[in-house]
């Protein structure tokens, strides 16, 4: 029953990513996402609270999706500016949808760093362990690595729909191998 559980909840999740992209946060109502995950509206109050508490759900998703691009990232590469390249590619999957739900997400939260730790501090203990494993092929501390990383991303993330994907790819790559990869 477990695994049926699951699947309604990232049923839900899934198709609240799709509406609050598309219509934003406040023109999305729980029915709607329900009609779209066909589920009662009551089933989503079985999962979440509030609409607020579907957003956080859908934030959390996307940062899953993160760490578990930064594990596919480490597994296949063996030097650092292969997974550069790697983590970026997998990075820029669904990058409408996730830059919109981070953004609803940071102007509905904004200040608010105990709801900012709790969904990002396994992103970040990931990139840690990154730079663990490829500390000798990089010429800048841990949290300078993390903030180069994350901040190309989100401003990626913020620019995107005004920049042609590849040129944006591929300029955030060699912009982050100059920062972070020795030569």
């Amino acid at each position: 029953m477990q695994v049926k559980k699951e699947n309604k909840k990232e049923k839900i999740i899934k198709e609240a990513v799709k509406l609050f992209t598309k219509y934003g946060f406040e023109d999305v109502s729980v029915s709607s996402i329900a009609g779209e995950a066909r589920i009662g509206k009551g089933t989503i109050y079985t999962y979440f609270k509030t609409k607020d508490d579907i957003l956080e759900g859908c934030t959390k998703y996307v940062f899953n999706t993160f760490t578990s691009d930064i594990e596919k990232a480490a597994d296949t590469n063996m030097e650092i500016a292969g997974f550069l390249d790697t983590l970026l590619d997998l990075f820029f999957v669904d990058m409408p949808s996730r830059s919109r739900i981070l953004f609803l997400f940071h102007r509905k939260y904004y200040g608010t760093k105990r709801k900012d730790a709790k969904l990002t501090g396994r992103y970040k203990e990931m990139f840690r362990k990154v730079y663990e494993r490829y500390k000798e092929e990089i010429k800048c501390p841990f949290e300078q690595m993390y903030l180069f990383l994350t901040g190309f991303m989100m401003t990626s993330y913020m620019i995107q729909a005004n920049i042609d994907e590849e040129i944006l790819k591929e300029s955030v790559k060699e912009a982050l191998k100059t920062l972070i990869v020795k030569t």
